[in-house]
């Protein structure tokens, strides 16, 4: 049952002023002063073969992240348990981007970047090729900034060591790019009449570029968006260079989220140059503020719960999807996002 369904509107108000001062808690520890970009990382990740390499799951219940998931890519000043906002169960967790976390250089000139991730551990690294299924709570607080520039809140990787390097000369523009194989995206916009709405949008990566395309977009207006937990599922089937084997599906608080217009229903995931395997990580991982710009140099915080990997079936949404959620929005209209990510990305 969902806490936040389950008690009145000044239970709400409660609840989502006690997050507000997790939030602040989690905030609190001094920020560490941004340096020099560093060289990208390399995809390493420790080993904790204490479950199975297919089914995964965690629902922030026994408080040992590490038991879970590869840490490398979070710091510990990035994540804190909570028991005042969740979405199944006792306790979520918050996860916070703060300036210079976990900084990086992009491959192909990108900005810098900064991240705070929860990755797949080594021992659940899989091939490419199978249904791979991935599901989760998502929160987004009332006081998250404007999400001003280019976010990923969840992705899947194949590494980069794999039969060439990607600064080879004969590699293909899409696996030097060093882009995901699939990133669930997030961005402000402003509509023609001012009002903020928010952007998620799903993004291919393959060896042809078509990365550069949100394949699927759902639009909301900000007030109806924060404050609240939505449910998230991916559905990727990774088979570089051919479009019809390969899969790419987004759920949207229990609604499957339609391709855009004018986007084919087969396109190719992958990159065939690169490593045949994949791994999952999931948690805000953005550009950099631009100094002297626009750009609201803040921390963002998202809280996470109930989640779910399963491998295997061309119809596993069941199997990962979190509560369904009962008072959410019919998905609609996504014109004006469509039109600023076609400009920004």
């Amino acid at each position: 049952m969902r806490n936040i369904a389950a008690s009145s509107r000044s239970l709400q108000r409660a609840g989502h002023q006690a997050l507000a001062g997790a939030v602040a808690l989690l905030l609190g520890v001094p920020l560490a002063m941004a340096g020099p970009c560093a060289p990208p990382p390399e995809a390493v990740s420790v080993t904790y073969a204490s479950q199975s390499n297919s089914a995964l799951q965690d629902d922030f219940e026994d408080g040992l992240l590490e038991r879970h998931w590869s840490l490398k890519h979070i710091l510990p000043r990035s994540y804190a348990y909570t028991d005042k906002i969740v979405s199944q169960g006792r306790q979520a967790l918050l996860i916070t981007v703060h300036h210079g976390d976990q900084q990086s250089e992009g491959a192909e000139g990108d900005r810098c970047s900064e991240r705070a991730e929860l990755m797949e551990p080594a021992y659940a690294t899989l091939g490419i090729g199978p249904d791979l299924w991935y599901g989760f709570s998502l929160y987004l607080p009332d006081n998250l900034p404007p999400i001003d520039r280019r976010l990923i809140l969840a992705q899947i990787k194949q590494p980069s060591a794999g039969i060439i390097p990607p600064d080879h000369a004969a590699a293909t523009p899409g696996y030097r790019s060093g882009n995901p194989v699939v990133a669930l995206r997030l961005r402000q916009i402003k509509s023609a009449t001012g009002e903020d709405l928010l952007c998620f949008s799903v993004t291919p990566g393959n060896d042809g570029e078509t990365h550069k395309q949100h394949i699927a977009i759902v639009q909301l207006k900000r007030a109806d968006a924060v404050g609240r937990w939505h449910d998230i599922v991916l559905h990727a089937k990774i088979v570089p260079q051919d479009p019809v084997k390969s899969r790419l599906d987004l759920w949207f608080d229990d609604q499957k989220v339609p391709r855009q217009p004018g986007v084919p229903q087969a396109i190719a995931i992958g990159y065939a140059q690169a490593q045949p395997t994949s791994y999952f990580k999931i948690g805000p991982y953005r550009d950099q503020a631009e100094p002297g710009s626009a750009e609201v140099d803040a921390p963002w915080t998202f809280g996470l719960d109930a989640f779910k990997r399963h491998v295997g079936g061309s119809d596993s949404v069941a199997a990962v999807s979190p509560p369904a959620i009962k008072d959410a929005q019919k998905l609609g209209d996504t014109a004006a996002c469509a039109k600023a990510l076609r400009r920004v990305e």
